[in-house]
């Protein structure tokens, strides 16, 4: 029974941390967006694009995870492109302003990843 427990504990601190992340990363793209100048930024759009490029970031890595030597850098390239696209359609921009919309996706997310492994250390450090 306190394996199950346990399990719930951290199957909701990752669903925690998930959620937390998509904040974050909506929340930098808004801003991102409203930096670059995007007509009609809203909190909205932004978590579209959020979750757009979460699907297509995850996606690339476990399909060229596959391929070691070769897989990362490409599937980081086609990953950008790709993710820029779905930033560009989601507010209706320019690739320019998708781009720059695209580095403050990337600050949300080294914010997220560095939220996320605090705060999954810290629920760890409480079993151990």
């Amino acid at each position: 029974m306190e394996l199950i427990s346990t399990l719930g504990v951290i199957a909701t601190a990752v669903i925690g941390v998930a959620l937390l992340a998509m904040l974050i990363a909506t929340f930098f793209m808004w801003i991102g967006a409203k930096i670059a100048g995007v007509k009609n930024a809203t909190f909205g759009k932004s978590f579209i694009a959020a979750l757009g490029s979460a699907f297509i970031t995850w996606i690339f890595s476990l399909a060229l995870s596959f391929f070691p030597p070769v897989g990362p850098p490409i599937g980081f390239l086609i990953g950008l492109i790709l993710v820029v696209f779905v930033i560009k359609g989601a507010y209706d921009t320019t690739f320019g302003k998708a781009l720059l919309v695209w580095a403050f996706h990337l600050l949300a997310e080294i914010a997220a990843i560095v939220i996320g492994l605090l705060t999954f250390a810290g629920a760890l450090m409480q079993f151990i």
